[in-house]
């Protein structure tokens, strides 16, 4: 699962990958700067991995058809930032995130009392205004929602996870099979998922709407394992859990003797890796059973995980650059 993700893509894709991720750069520099809240340097790899989803896309729309998408990825970062630093409590966060299900769910019908310049809500509002013209949003808009409280409900519960581990230790640490089930949800596949079929908006591709959710599950199952191989330090550092530090816990306390913790935290690695390629292949297996539509959404969900799984071997979402993503191009722009 973990080759070169960029050979397996036809000329053509990577050309219309490249034009669409500049395009949206471009768009990004000129929205995010009126959020300080959001970080520019995830601006290159937000647009790369919209122009991904929609590589095959026909008819292919314009680039800012596709914004949504970007905000959406940079608005679900801007959420972990907050939790992951601690910038807000517990009690704060629960009830921001009431908040945000709300918008979700009823857009400006039901108006609350002004939240302030509150930026994280002000930018979801603005995505679903903007999804709410597709003309999928309307029949899958309680999905969407649903999906977007499952990332908060997520997001929340590893807070709780890091500050039961910062308290009191690998005692505290869920079972993986948890762990991973609150994983899939805070990465935001599954919402990134739908937002994607939304923008598409290829009404036959619901026709098995349940077989396509269990693929987006697995596949953010299997990119949330592929982020914790490349985030293990950043936890550490910044005493937050992942699934490296599980596993790594669990061979410690079974080891006799005692291994290095070099060998231990090498072979916990290796465990995560393995989990995170059959999740992956639960989802290709998946999107090869649905087969409405014209298989675009399919096509993207597939294609998505297999860039993760190539992109998180040596590279940070935080700190890649629009020139490191044209060296993923074997060196030039296509």
């Amino acid at each position: 699962m973990t080759g070169g993700f960029f050979a397996t893509l036809n000329a053509e894709e990577k050309r219309q990958i490249a034009e669409t991720t500049d395009t949206l750069v471009k768009l990004l520099k000129d929205w995010v700067p009126h959020y300080p809240i959001l970080r520019p340097t995830r601006i290159p790899m937000a647009a790369l991995s919209t122009a991904m989803a929609f590589a095959s896309a026909v008819p292919r729309l314009p680039a800012a058809e596709y914004l949504p998408l970007s905000k959406m990825t940079l608005w679900i970062f801007g959420v972990d930032d907050i939790t992951d630093e601690r910038s807000v409590s517990l009690s704060e966060i629960q009830r921001k995130a009431d908040n945000w299900y709300s918008i979700a769910r009823d857009g400006t019908r039901l108006r609350r009392k002004p939240e302030g310049r509150d930026e994280l809500t002000t930018i979801l509002r603005e995505i679903r205004d903007e999804l709410a013209k597709a003309q999928l949003f309307e029949p899958l808009h309680e999905q969407w929602a649903s999906s977007l409280r499952d990332v908060l409900e997520g997001i929340l519960r590893e807070y709780r996870y890091g500050q039961a581990y910062t308290a009191h230790g690998a005692q505290t640490l869920p079972i993986l099979d948890e762990y991973v089930h609150y994983g899939r949800c805070s990465i935001g596949v599954p919402l990134w998922g739908l937002t994607v079929l939304i923008i598409q908006g290829d009404p036959a591709a619901k026709e098995n709407f349940e077989l396509a959710s269990e693929a987006i599950h697995y596949a953010g199952a299997a990119i949330r394992l592929y982020n914790d191989l490349q985030s293990y330090g950043k936890e550490v550092l910044e005493g937050n859990i992942n699934s490296v530090i599980i596993i790594e816990n669990q061979l410690r306390a079974k080891k006799d003797p005692p291994a290095t913790a070099a060998g231990v935290l090498a072979e916990a690695k290796q465990v995560v890796l393995q989990l995170a390629d059959f999740y992956a292949q639960k989802c290709y297996d998946l999107t090869e059973q649905v087969q409405a539509g014209s298989r675009q959404f399919q096509e993207a969900i597939a294609r998505t995980v297999a860039f993760h799984a190539y992109f998180y071997q040596a590279h940070d979402y935080h700190l890649t650059s629009l020139a490191d993503i044209y060296t993923m191009f074997d060196g030039q722009r296509p």
